[in-house]
């Protein structure tokens, strides 16, 4: 089974999990107040209108790794991270001030529209969305909670979203926004790098894995650590592929609007090596225009300065190394099956080969 093949035979499922306890949720909803019944519209719209779920399909692939046969209940918890992960795309939607995520609205751009005629519209725009955040918190634990997993895994997955998933996520969350409100020359590259080990390898790929490995009973494992390894390098290199698709990406592939990045003031790695290496010239345009809005023709003089002072180059490389590091840990795992049935080798087997075109994927794409 190739990653395509993979993920086309298991997100359906997820989706459905996902979908099935939404749907009760509304139904709970209805005797209390429309108003709770349309957060439930809004969320579901949200939650299931696509994306990549990486996370969730993490879960299962560190699952079958270790030679787990996935059951319904691996489906629920799966679908519990998929629903973690949206409230966290919601919160960070409201901070960088998107407006389009996975080719829809955001949610406070939804109800910016729902609330276009109250006084301060805004204002209660983001009131009901992050209150829409909560219960999406709520929902993912939920989720877990009512899994048919023994007791001592449902603590210890919640560790993992709680601990590692949301607190380590924050401290990066927080040191890359005090970091977007620098000046550009300010800015430091190891701090950077951190916040991206933090919100990105740890979060989207050791995070995911890990829980898969404590579903399988793999805790503290040779392959758990071999996984750890090949998250957080496949997680940096994942990170570094998206800021370039932030500034050069084409917004009909990816979902979301190109230049953002540089409208935000984000410190990331193509900027600072693109500042470092430029001109006098280059470098007070960057700096003039970092942290604002872009006008004709501002992205594309960006653009250029990141290519011509080798700052692309440069950060295409570092992923490509990055995902090489991870291929070779992956490919000298050593699979755990728990026993030798042929079912369990071959699911251990697919998984380890999707997680290597994972690894490929992560530095060729285009969304």
């Amino acid at each position: 089974m190739n990653l395509n093949e993979y993920f086309a035979a298991h997100t359906p499922k997820i989706t459905q999990e996902m979908k099935a306890f939404l749907e009760e949720r509304r139904a709970a909803a209805r005797p209390l107040s429309e108003q709770l019944v349309q957060s439930l519209d809004v969320i579901e719209e949200f939650c299931l209108r696509g994306g990549k779920m990486v996370r969730s399909s993490l879960v299962l692939l560190g699952f079958e790794l270790a030679g787990g046969m996935v059951t319904p209940a691996i489906y629920q918890v799966s679908a519990g991270v998929e629903l973690f992960h949206k409230h966290i795309l919601n919160l960070d939607d409201m901070a960088d001030r998107d407006d389009v995520r996975n080719g829809g609205p955001t949610v406070w751009r939804t109800y910016e529209s729902l609330f276009k005629d109250w006084t301060d519209s805004e204002h209660h725009a983001r009131t009901f969305t992050e209150i829409d955040g909560t219960l999406m918190g709520s929902f993912a634990f939920e989720m877990v909670r009512r899994a048919a997993i023994s007791d001592a895994q449902k603590l210890a997955i919640m560790d993992v979203l709680n601990n590692h998933m949301y607190f380590e996520t924050v401290a990066g969350w927080e040191l890359h926004y005090y970091q977007n409100h620098q000046a550009l020359a300010d800015a430091k590259e190891d701090e950077f790098m951190k916040g991206l080990d933090l919100v990105t390898s740890r979060y989207t790929f050791v995070g995911p894995l890990r829980i898969g490995m404590i579903l399988a009973g793999k805790v503290n494992s040779s392959l758990e650590h071999a996984l750890v390894q090949y998250g957080l390098d496949v997680g940096l290199a994942f990170q570094i592929t998206d800021d370039i698709l932030g500034i050069f990406g084409d917004p009909v592939e990816t979902g979301k609007a190109v230049g953002n990045d540089v409208r935000e003031g984000k410190k990331t790695l193509l900027m600072q090596r693109a500042y470092h290496a430029g001109s006098f010239i280059d470098q007070n345009f960057l700096a003039e225009v970092c942290g604002r809005e872009l006008g004709k023709g501002e992205l594309e003089k960006v653009q250029t300065i990141i290519e011509k002072t080798g700052s692309l180059e440069y950060s295409q490389q570092l992923a490509e190394q990055k995902i090489k590091r991870a291929v070779t840990v992956l490919d000298n795992v050593r699979l755990e099956t728990p026993d030798t049935s042929t079912l369990s080798v071959s699911s251990a087997q697919s998984a380890k080969h999707v997680l290597m075109q994972l690894a490929q994927f992560m530095v060729g794409r285009k969304k």
